[in-house]
Formats: structure tokens, sequence, C-alpha cells
């Protein structure tokens, strides 16, 4: 229905200009970046008022990598009825007294890492999350190299022709070297393409240099003050260690000719922005607790030096 009468128009005022903090001559301006601090529309002279350092981020650390191309690999991979019941063909074998199934490695799938912090450490790249500025992100696995790889004999896969025989034994005669086995630990891997950051990267307000810069500083921060020096008994902050801080942390930062890849940990539940579109309203309860996460995590970044502009879920 249409309303009966409309509210009263309000007279129009005039554009107010730029707000003024006090005892400072900045304006108060929306940025129109997120990635640079201060943003290139304010005048170098007027930087300096708006923090005492501004200190950037130092380059971050890439370590060489390979993305093994033109064979597929074998991986043993921990029995779950579920999963094997999911896999078309999941051959079983026994290793160390433990059940395993044998997956596949498709071509492009395997990432090993150069450095030798990995300990035999790889990442097995599978499914497509969603799509990046500059390249995708992916679900992966991590991967930890067997010492001593294992030759096993596999079935060949089942066939349908109606044909062949049930009867007949199948013949094991397929042998193959495997050297890698998947562990539980998932990540997310966000393949970004070298090409299209050097080509975009100026046009794009998103720098993923800084990015990773970001990152890196924070990993290594939290890193040197896990041990809470300087805190107090009675201070909060003193339960917060580099498991529980809130703030997705970088697990590796690898990259080859084509790749730059950033490595976190898999947030199996998703973004708080598919709960927030999922649901009408947050009770009391529930605001509370993504709220003092988020708190947690700004107070972390605070403690660190480093300022969050872009607070979205």
């Amino acid at each position: 229905h249409r309303a009966r009468s409309m509210p009263p128009e309000t007279p129009s005022r005039p554009r107010a200009g730029p707000r003024m903090m006090s005892n400072t001559p900045i304006p108060i301006i929306n940025f129109r970046t997120n990635s640079d601090f201060p943003a290139s529309k304010l005048p170098a002279s007027m930087c300096m008022e708006l923090a005492d350092h501004l200190v950037p981020f130092d380059d971050a650390e890439y370590s060489s990598c390979t993305l093994l191309k033109g064979r597929a690999e074998r991986v043993l991979i921990p029995w779950d009825d579920h999963l094997a019941k999911e896999m078309d063909y999941a051959p079983c074998v026994t290793h160390d007294g433990v059940d395993y199934m044998v997956g596949t490695i498709e071509d492009g799938g395997l990432l090993v890492p150069h450095h030798h912090q990995s300990g035999g450490r790889a990442y097995w790249l599978q499914s497509k999350l969603h799509n990046a500025i500059y390249g995708q992100v992916r679900y992966g696995t991590v991967l930890q190299k067997i010492h001593e790889p294992l030759q096993v004999m596999l079935p060949p896969p089942p066939s349908n022709d109606a044909s062949s025989s049930s009867s007949k034994e199948p013949e094991w005669t397929s042998v193959k070297l495997i050297k890698w086995m998947a562990t539980t630990e998932a990540v997310a891997i966000k393949e970004m393409s070298w090409e299209h950051i050097r080509s975009q990267g100026a046009q794009l307000a998103e720098d993923p240099i800084k990015e990773v810069g970001a990152m890196q500083y924070l990993q290594n921060w939290v890193n040197a003050n896990a041990n809470h020096q300087g805190l107090s008994a009675d201070d909060p902050h003193r339960d917060i260690t580099p498991e529980n801080n809130h703030i997705m942390m970088l697990m590796d930062l690898l990259s080859d000719d084509d790749h730059l890849y950033s490595i976190t940990p898999f947030a199996k539940h998703g973004r708080l922005l598919d709960i927030i579109e999922g649901k009408s309203r947050f009770s009391e309860p529930e605001a509370r607790y993504w709220m003092r996460q988020i708190l947690t995590g700004l107070a972390v970044l605070k403690n660190a030096g480093v300022t969050h502009r872009d607070m979205s879920p």
C-alpha cells in the first residue's frame, strides 16, 4: 500500500568541508587506497603528523620451490571409511602396522619447497576454493616425505566390462614407488601469478608483495614475543600465544618462476562474512564470541606496532 502522506522534505544544506582534528591542520579524509599508508593523495608534509615513525615492512623473504609437472605421484592417505567410499579406486596397503589408502597426486599438484626448514614437507594442491585478484586460492594438504620410499604392488582399477569373469583373480603387476604420506593438516594456498603482479600491480589497490611482507613481519614478531617478556603477571596478553592470537599466520611463503604461493592454515568453518550472510542477526552471546576474537587479534596487532585499516568480515 502507498503511504497516505510523505514526510516533509528536509531543506538542503551546503556541503561541509573537511573536518579538522583538534590542534592539528590535518583534515580527516577518506583514503582512496588500502595498500599504501599514508594515501598518495595526502601531501608528504602531512605524513609525519599522522604517525611518529613511518616504517615500511621489510621485503618478504621467499623460498624457492618446484611445482612438479609431467607426471603423477602416488601418496599414502590415512585410512578413512567415508573417504574410501568417495574414491573410485582406493587400494589399501599396510605400512608400519597402519592401514593407508593409495591416492594419486595429479600432474601439477605437488608443491615441493627447497628450504631446509621444510623437514621433508610438501603441499598437495587440490580443489579450488575461490578466485583471488592475482590468481586463486586452493585447498591443500601437508605431505611428509617418506624416508625410505615404498615399493608396492597395486591391483588394476576395477573393470566395467561385463564380459570379464568375476572369478578371475586380478593381476597384481603394477609396482609403484611411493615417496609421500598425507597428514591430517589442511592448508589454504593462495596462488598468485607473477606475470599478473608485474603487469597489474601498479593499477590495483591490493599489493600482494606488501601483504606477504606484513604477514611475515607478524609471524616473526609473534614468535619472538611468545615468551611475553616485559608483561606483568596480570596482563591479559600473557594468555595470547602463536596458536590463539586470532591472526591468520603465514606457514610458508614460496616462489617459482610463475607463481608466488602464500600458505596459511585452512579455516574449515569458512569466513565470518558467510556466517553473517546466513543469519538475520546474532544473539548477544554470539556477538561477544566473535567480537572477543576480533578484538584479541587487533590487540596483538597494536602490540606489534601494526594498524589494520581495512576491517571487514
